[in-house]
C-alpha cells in the first residue's frame, strides 16, 4: 500500500448521498479507481487511487449544504473523504489452480518486482489466490527465502513452511508446488539478478566479460558462457512431441531436432476423417504483452504449403516474417498432387486458394 496522501478536514471532500459513486456499510465509504495498467506476458500491474471516508450530517461537519422542499439542510447526509491514497496490485495470469507454472523464471521475476514494490514504511503485502493457500503458500515462501538468502546466505524452507502453516493450514499445497518452490529458488541462485535497468546494459556486459581470474590464458565471456547454458539446459522429454512423432505428420517435418512441444504447438483446422490433419510444425511463443504473441515456423516444405496458408487464415495473420533464403518455382509436380506456391495479397484469395483444395486431400 501507498502512504496516505491526504488527511485532515482541511483536505476534505464532499459529496451528496445521491451523488456518492459507491457506498459501503452504514457508516463508511470506498470508491476504487484504476489509474494506470501495464500487462506483460503472463502478468499484470496495476495502480489503483482508493478514497474513502464516513457518513455524516451536514451540521456535524458545519458544512452548507444546498437544501429541497421538505428537507431540512443540516440533517442532509453527506460523505466526508477522510483518506487517500493509492495501491499497487500485480496479478501472475500463468498459474493453473493445483499446478505450477511450465517456467519458474517469469514467476521468480514477478516476485521480485511485486516484493520491491512494497517499501519499508508500506504496510503489509496482501497476497492472495482463489483459496489463499496453495499458490499464495508458494509465493511467500519463494519471496521469504530470496530475502533469507540476500539477508544471512541460508535459508531454510522445510522449517519456515511448517512455521507458517500453524498460522493458516494448507498453505503451499501439493508436492508439485513445494518441487516447484526449489527449481525456482535453485533458478534464483543459479542465474543471479538478470533483470538489468537500461541504465545499466553497458556495465552489465561488461561484467559477463570477466573471466573470473586475471590468468591471460582464461576464457573471456565466462559469464555470459554460463548463463547461455542455464538458459539452453531445458530438454524436453519425446512423450511431449505426440503429434509430431506421429507417423502421418513425420513427413511434414524439416528436421527432427527441432519439433514442437505438444503443449505450446499451434493447431491448424483439421480435415475431416484425416488423422495429423490439424497438425504443422509451429509453436506459440511468448512476446513482451502475451503468451500468444509470436508464431513460430519452418519453411515450408512443398507437401505443407496449404498447411502453412491454413494457419495464416485461422490464426488471422497479417505479417509474415522470413529469415531464410527463398526458392520459389512456380510450380512443382509429386505423383499426381501439383503444390503451387502463390503470392497471396488479399485475405479472399487466400480463401479461394484453401477452397480449391480438393476435399479429403492430405496435405502431406
Amino acid at each position: 500500500m501507498r502512504q496516505v496522501l491526504a488527511r485532515g478536514r482541511g483536505r476534505f471532500k464532499v459529496w451528496s448521498h445521491r451523488g456518492h459513486p459507491r457506498q459501503r456499510g452504514r457508516h463508511d465509504f470506498l470508491h476504487a479507481e484504476d489509474l494506470q495498467d501495464q500487462a506483460h506476458q503472463d502478468q499484470t500491474a496495476a495502480e489503483r487511487r482508493i478514497e474513502g471516508g464516513e457518513r455524516a450530517t451536514c451540521r456535524s461537519h458545519g458544512a452548507i449544504c444546498p437544501t429541497v422542499p421538505g428537507e431540512k439542510g443540516d440533517n442532509k447526509i453527506i460523505f466526508v473523504l477522510n483518506f487517500l491514497f493509492r495501491c499497487l496490485n500485480f496479478q501472475f495470469t500463468a498459474w493453473p489452480d493445483h499446478g505450477v507454472p511450465s517456467n519458474p523464471l517469469p514467476l521468480l521475476g514477478f516476485v521480485r518486482r511485486s516484493s520491491d514494490a512494497n517499501r519499508d514504511a508500506d504496510g503489509p503485502i496482501v497476497v492472495h489466490c482463489s483459496a489463499g493457500v496453495g499458490r499464495t503458500g508458494a509465493y511467500i515462501l519463494i519471496d521469504a527465502m530470496l530475502k533469507q538468502m540476500k539477508a544471512r546466505g541460508e535459508l531454510n524452507l522445510m522449517a519456515y513452511l511448517r512455521h507458517i502453516r500453524t498460522q493458516r493450514n494448507y498453505l503451499v499445497q501439493t508436492e508439485e508446488q513445494y518441487v516447484f518452490v526449489h527449481d525456482t529458488l535453485a533458478e534464483a541462485v543459479a542465474a543471479g539478478e538478470t533483470n538489468i535497468h537500461r541504465s545499466y546494459l553497458t556495465r552489465y556486459i561488461n561484467s559477463l566479460q570477466s573471466s573470473f581470474t586475471t590468468d591471460e590464458n582464461s576464457i573471456p565471456w565466462q559469464l555470459l558462457d554460463r548463463q547461455f547454458k542455464l538458459a539452453t539446459a531445458y530438454r524436453p522429454q519425446e512423450i511431449q512431441f505426440n503429434s509430431a512423432l506421429k507417423a502421418c505428420n513425420q513427413g511434414k517435418n524439416q528436421n527432427f531436432d527441432y519439433l514442437p512441444i505438444e503443449s505450446s504447438r499451434v493447431v491448424i483446422s483439421p480435415k475431416p476423417g484425416i488423422d495429423g490433419s490439424d497438425y504443422i510444425n509451429a509453436s506459440w511463443v511468448t512476446g513482451l504483452s502475451s503468451e500468444q504473441e509470436f508464431i513460430i515456423t519452418q519453411h515450408p516444405l512443398e507437401q505443407t504449403v496449404l498447411d502453412f496458408w491454413q494457419l495464416v487464415w485461422d490464426q488471422n495473420v497479417r505479417t509474415v516474417v522470413v529469415l531464410s533464403p527463398i526458392q520459389q518455382p512456380v510450380s512443382s509436380q509429386e505423383g499426381n498432387n501439383k503444390i503451387m506456391i502463390v503470392n497471396i495479397t488479399s485475405f479472399p484469395e487466400l480463401r479461394n486458394l484453401l477452397a480449391s483444395a480438393k476435399p479429403g486431400r492430405s496435405a502431406s
